[in-house]
């Protein structure tokens, strides 16, 4: 009880605040980006060139030109992903307990959806750039600090 008691008054010290994002000196991309992740990931690619990028980009301490921002286009959310997982849980049903009319259902039913989403027309939308900022400059994730190559 004790510990709960120091860890609760002394969460907000300044030697306690993680302003990095990364915790626990993850080496991967993922832990570049704040928690929970915008819906975008990255606001501008980030340029690797080593397994360990995000510990390169972390032990490079140069001073970061502020990035421009462009607008990140989004693909629009689908159902399809769902119906063709519903679809392939059937056809392995069918295919454990060897219910071969189920199995060609579930089949042609998983590559059909596919078929059809890949036939409609999906423009997705845009995140225009000044949102794009807008939410960089709240997180105080890592890679906000990280090198990152701008075209």
């Amino acid at each position: 009880m004790l510990q709960i008691v120091v860890s609760i008054r002394d969460r907000n010290l300044p030697e306690n605040r993680d302003l990095t994002g990364d915790p626990w000196d993850g080496h991967t991309l993922e832990w570049a980006t704040s928690s929970p992740p915008p819906s975008y990931n990255f606001a501008i690619i980030p340029t690797v060139h080593k397994l360990d990028a995000f510990t390169d980009m972390k032990a490079d301490k140069s001073v970061q030109a502020k990035p421009v921002y462009r607008d990140i286009h989004m693909p629009s959310n689908t159902s399809a992903g769902l119906i063709a997982a519903m679809f392939s849980l059937v056809l392995g049903f069918a295919g454990v307990w060897h219910i071969w009319w189920l199995a060609i259902i579930g089949l042609v039913g998983s590559i059909g959806t596919v078929i059809v989403y890949s036939f409609q027309k999906n423009e997705g939308y845009y995140i225009p750039a000044a949102e794009v900022a807008a939410i960089e400059e709240k997180r105080s994730g890592a890679g906000a600090q990280l090198a990152m190559e701008v075209d």
